[in-house]
């Protein structure tokens, strides 16, 4: 229902771009720590836990500022939607043609080695 909704408001020739987590990859080998951020300013470390259709991602961020470190804890629990049923999904919710990338710089998704997936999922086919 959340894509038929989104495509609701899309143009005739809209697009949606989505960014999913995990990915075919990740489900796979259900790592248990990641650390998705680290810089001067802020480290971001992901604890997930993994459950039958779903990942609990409890989330920590360090945050640093002016000699002080502020630790911020939250968490996350979200389903899991791999490539193919992202793609069956789509498709029922209206959407014509879905694209699948492994990152933003648009090279092709591969379900046994990329860490992101990102779909395009067009409203009304492309020629």
């Amino acid at each position: 229902k959340a894509f038929e909704s989104m495509g609701s408001v899309l143009r005739e020739d809209g697009i949606l771009v989505l960014t999913a987590i995990p990915t075919d990859r990740q489900w796979k080998e259900k790592s248990k720590f990641a650390l998705t951020a680290d810089s001067q300013e802020c480290s971001r470390i992901f604890a997930m836990d993994y459950f039958e259709h779903t990942v609990r991602y409890n989330i920590l961020d360090l945050m640093r500022s002016f000699g002080e470190t502020e630790l911020k804890i939250w968490s996350a629990e979200l389903t899991v939607i791999l490539r193919d049923d992202q793609e069956r999904l789509l498709k029922a919710a209206g959407f014509r043609r879905v694209e699948f990338f492994g990152s933003y710089d648009l090279i092709p998704y591969s379900k046994a080695t990329s860490a992101q997936m990102i779909t395009i999922a067009y409203k009304k086919a492309h020629r």
